[in-house]
């Protein structure tokens, strides 16, 4: 399913989105300035020298935009409620030169300061470039910390504190995977209810022998 890769997916199109804006009109070295953390060194954590690091810090579920109950689709099956997702990523910038960090860092607010929303295109053709299927967009917003906050956030990284952005990118949507039939569904239901009339008449035989 399409929707197992969904988070990765969207990290993915985000990076290169960013990464478009910040090379746009720079000499192409072949090698992007926005990364994600290298999986396999994140203990201790290995923040890429030259380049913009993007690393997750916290996965949230927006839980009064999910629906109490299931549903049936047009094809009758029982479908559990979308999960909304807010995924929370920070963008390190580590350059030897000090401003050129900063200059990166301001690159991306006025890329999210002009796209606030990254939309899926009507009609588009399949790229790599494209938003991935099953999201229709991605609602960036930057978040601010204050002093204790930041600590807190570096503390367990447990790294010294780079020059570093926060966005909380939101309505990242997992949907059911594995749908019910209505005839499956109409099976549990019968089973269930079969039960409660098993324990009903158990109940009340005990009350007749007592």
């Amino acid at each position: 399913m399409l929707e197992v890769q969904l988070i990765g997916a969207a990290l993915t199109f985000l990076r290169d989105q960013v990464n478009a804006h910040l090379q746009e009109g720079k000499t192409d070295s072949g090698q992007p300035l926005v990364v994600f953390i290298e999986g396999d060194k994140i203990d201790p954590l290995n923040i890429q020298s030259g380049r913009v690091n993007i690393l997750v810090v916290n996965i949230e579920e927006e839980r009064e935009m999910r629906g109490a109950n299931p549903y049936y689709d047009s094809y009758k099956q029982r479908i559990n409620p979308d999960i909304p997702l807010t995924i929370s990523a920070l963008f390190i910038a580590r350059f030897n030169d000090y401003p050129t960090s900063w200059n990166y860092l301001t690159d991306i607010i006025r890329f999210f300061q002009t796209h606030p929303v990254l939309k899926k295109a009507d009609n588009q053709a399949p790229s790599p470039n494209n938003m991935p299927d099953g999201i229709e967009s991605l609602r960036c917003e930057m978040i601010s910390l204050n002093f204790q906050q930041q600590n807190e956030v570096w503390g367990a990284l447990k790294i010294t504190q780079h020059p570093a952005l926060l966005y909380k990118i939101k309505l990242i949507t997992l949907r059911d995977p594995q749908p019910q039939s209505s005839e499956k569904t109409k099976d549990i239901i019968v089973k269930l209810m079969d039960k409660e009339k098993a324990e009903v008449i158990d109940t009340m035989i005990d009350s007749n022998t007592t």
